[in-house]
């Protein structure tokens, strides 16, 4: 089924700002995701996410440990602010 998830990551700023995400996480913005209930919407939305962040520094060439330090931060400051089907 496919779920929409509405997130912030604006308590994220600080660490997103530091690979040129600030202007992605200065606005609630909706994840498209395909899951089995809610919970499972709500997990794929992180995950999204934390690849989309992995991937921008990957491409910055920052070491391992910062990369999982930052993305852990993201996604822990992260809010789901609305999750519709369809």
């Amino acid at each position: 089924m496919l779920f929409r998830v509405e997130v912030d990551l604006s308590r994220s700023l600080d660490c997103l700002s530091k690979i040129g995400m600030s202007e992605v996480a200065k606005q609630p913005y909706w994840i498209s995701v395909e899951a089995g209930d809610p919970d499972e919407a709500c997990y794929q939305a992180k995950k999204k996410v934390t690849s989309t962040i992995d991937r921008t520094f990957s491409n910055l060439s920052i070491t391992s440990s910062k990369v999982q330090r930052y993305t852990e931060q993201a996604i822990d400051n992260m809010r789901i602010i609305k999750i519709e089907r369809g």
